[in-house]
């Protein structure tokens, strides 16, 4: 079955089902957060007592920003285009807390095709190398996943993004299933669904009971009914739901050189 496929930037029209809506109005081309105005306008901001000006590029992205996560709970993810210093800045004036997702790495990492021995170990890379990745979720080995992750690409890439949320009730061995986090002294068990909220990841989730391996047999079988996210154009960004949306690279096979650039983050609900 051909995986249907979206780009952050096309053609207007109407939004076709699953697929992200791009603007306001659901549809229409991608936003674009721009510095060209950097310096023509300027916004006071209270800071301490007192008041700071920003960028209007600033202030437009803290705006965009919020829209790509209200946009997200509709379809689990929210597209634009943007640079990755914005996304950082907006998510510090929203209070969201970067999460690196590897102890003792930075909160910002580039995701390149590796070969198994290259990897990092544990990780995805280690075991499938540059072919096509399990749908997961990121940090599932973390004691509390994040709760949004970024992804940018300053180039292109052939390369697409893979997507699945669930449109259904979720099954119940997928609630009850046990799973134990393989985390060497942090490991722990826990299941792939509770309160509403995802966590899976078969590179470190080892299934314990039956109804875990019918969850990992589910995830499996969803990858036949994914979303393909296009990096047609530069400067592209997608906004996932780490905590409702599994995703996954498609085979790199063939491009071993391509460059993605991913944040995670807690997000501040209150200010938020």
């Amino acid at each position: 079955m051909p995986v249907p496929e979206f780009s952050g930037a096309g053609p207007v029209g109407p939004r076709l089902p699953g697929e992200p809506r791009h603007g306001s109005s659901g549809h229409g081309p991608a936003r674009t957060w721009s510095g060209d105005a950097a310096g023509e306008c300027v916004r006071s901001l209270s800071a301490g007592g007192g008041t700071r000006t920003a960028p209007v590029e600033h202030c437009c992205m803290t705006r965009m920003l919020e829209e790509l996560l209200s946009e997200s709970r509709t379809t689990g993810w929210a597209t634009g285009q943007g640079r990755l210093d914005q996304v950082q800045l907006d998510a510090t004036m929203l209070k969201w807390t970067a999460v690196p997702i590897r102890r003792g790495a930075p909160a910002v990492a580039t995701l390149r095709p590796q070969d198994p021995a290259d990897a990092a170990p544990n990780s995805l890379s280690a075991r499938y190398g540059k072919g096509a990745q399990p749908l997961h979720t990121d940090g599932a080995h973390l004691p509390k996943p994040p709760d949004i992750v970024v992804l940018t690409c300053e180039t292109t890439s052939t390369t697409p993004t893979l997507l699945w949320a669930q449109a259904t009730t979720t099954p119940g061995f997928v609630r009850h299933g046990v799973f134990l986090i393989s985390s060497g002294s942090d490991s722990f068990f826990t299941t792939a669904y509770d309160q509403g909220r995802l966590r899976y990841d078969p590179g470190c989730m080892l299934p314990c009971d039956a109804r875990a391996h019918q969850t990992v047999r589910f995830f499996e079988e969803a990858a036949t009914s994914v979303t393909g996210y296009r990096w047609n154009e530069p400067g592209q960004v997608l906004l996932i739901d780490n905590r409702r949306v599994l995703h996954a690279r498609a085979s790199a096979d063939h491009e071993p050189q391509r460059e993605i650039q991913r944040v995670s983050f807690h997000v501040n609900r209150e200010a938020s």
